[in-house]
Formats: C-alpha cells, sequence, structure tokens
C-alpha cells in the first residue's frame, strides 16, 4: 500500500476513533454537531454555510453553591475601572457600551490584578451581542439577570467568583440568572451544572448562502422557529 494511502487511512481511523469515544461520553448527536460545526468553519465553506448551536442555561440563586471558602488572597468585587475591565475582555469599545448601558462586572482579583471576570444584566433589558451568530434578540424580564462573557485566566479565580455569585445577584434584586453555552463546550457546560444550573432549552441557528432560520427547543416541547420562549426568556427577531 502506497504510504500516502496509509496515511490519509490512518488519519481517518484516528478521527473515527476520536468520534466514537466522543459519541460514548456525550451522545452522538453531539459528537456530529462537532463534525459539522467544524465543517462550517473551513474557508471554502464558511462563507456559504453557518451552523451554531446553544445550550440554555439557568439557576435560581438558592440553587447555587455559595458560601464556600476562597483563598484569602482572592477579592471578588464588583469592578468600575473601564481601562482596566478594557485591558483584561480586550474589547475597549464592547466594554465603554456595557458600562453605559448599566451592566455590571464582577471580578476576582488577586495580588491587584484581575483573574476572573462575569458580566451581568439585570432585567428588565435584552442582550443582542450574539445576533450574528444566533439571528436573535434575547429579551428576560425583571428579577431575570443575563450573565455573559465569562472569563478565567487564573487557577481558581473562577470558582472563588461562583461561590460569590449568589450575594451580587441578591443585590440586583435578581432571583434567577440565565446564561447560553456553545453545544459543544462540554467543560464549561459541566462546570456550570456543578455550580446548580440545569438546561431550559436550545437555540440554533442555520444560515446557508445568506438566508438564515433561528429556531428554539424550550425542554420537553419541539422545536420551532423564533420568535419563541425558553424558560423566561423570550427570542426575537433583531429590530
Amino acid at each position: 500500500m502506497p504510504v500516502a494511502k496509509t496515511r490519509t487511512t490512518g488519519w481517518f481511523r484516528s478521527r473515527l476513533q476520536r468520534l466514537m469515544r466522543l459519541g460514548r461520553a456525550h451522545g452522538l448527536t453531539r459528537a456530529l454537531y462537532r463534525i459539522a460545526k467544524r465543517l462550517s468553519m473551513l474557508p471554502v465553506v464558511r462563507n456559504c454555510v453557518r451552523l451554531d448551536v446553544v445550550e440554555v442555561l439557568a439557576a435560581t440563586t438558592d440553587r447555587l453553591r455559595s458560601g464556600g471558602r476562597i483563598p484569602k488572597s482572592f477579592v471578588v468585587e464588583r469592578a468600575s475601572d473601564q481601562q482596566e475591565l478594557a485591558g483584561y475582555f480586550e474589547r475597549a469599545d464592547l466594554v465603554h457600551e456595557r458600562l453605559a448601558a448599566g451592566d455590571v462586572c464582577i471580578v476576582t482579583r488577586a495580588g491587584g490584578k484581575l483573574g476572573a471576570g462575569v458580566w451581568l444584566r439585570p432585567g428588565p433589558g435584552d442582550y443582542d451581542e450574539n445576533r450574528d451568530e444566533l439571528g436573535c434578540t434575547v429579551r428576560f424580564p425583571a428579577g431575570v439577570a443575563w450573565s455573559y462573557d465569562g472569563k478565567g485566566t487564573r487557577w481558581g479565580a473562577w470558582g472563588a467568583l461562583m461561590a460569590r455569585l449568589p450575594q451580587f445577584l441578591d443585590e440586583l434584586d435578581a432571583g434567577e440568572v440565565y446564561t447560553l453555552i456553545d453545544y459543544d463546550n462540554q467543560e464549561s457546560l459541566s462546570g456550570h451544572r456543578s455550580l446548580g444550573y440545569h438546561r431550559v432549552g436550545l437555540v440554533a441557528c442555520v444560515a446557508l448562502f445568506g438566508l438564515s432560520a433561528t429556531l428554539c427547543l424550550p425542554t420537553e416541547q419541539r422545536w420551532h422557529l423564533a420568535p419563541g420562549h425558553v424558560g423566561r426568556l423570550t427570542l426575537a427577531r433583531p429590530d
């Protein structure tokens, strides 16, 4: 057998084995999504086809694990220094817009430097930073906080932030928090579930040659086109 053919066969065999392991660990649907997602990102394909699927997770403050011990070197607080946040999240324009809109950034500080951060937007409100990927605006009522753009860069800092999150939700009069996580991001999904989050639905956007459709799947219901509701969220068409 020629060397090139042997290498090609070995490449396909290794990829098939990885797919089978993923399917056994997380289900065939998630494995197939990973393949479809990666194919849609190829240079020859991405200008014609786009596929995005996210899980919608929610948690009430009484379900979130809080009050755990955190290292004394960590300080979890509400951040207000726009320049510092712009440097950490690497998007000065977005940080300015978020703070101007009344969004709150909770951070973990260690040794004077940021080690983790997450943004909260209290309801009633809407969120459309994912409109290009999901083709919709997310709207949420009073009593709900929207959590987004979480980032951790120091070991233990994210866990410390999550341990203190309920107290900041109380300050925002939010008894429940919602967030979106990519369907293929198993590490983040598992981490959020361990904290007390649960899935309330899926949102998918499929685009083909410039035409797109957004679908939602509330838990224990069927797929339907947006606009629609997932949990206490409303998925609306962008203005």
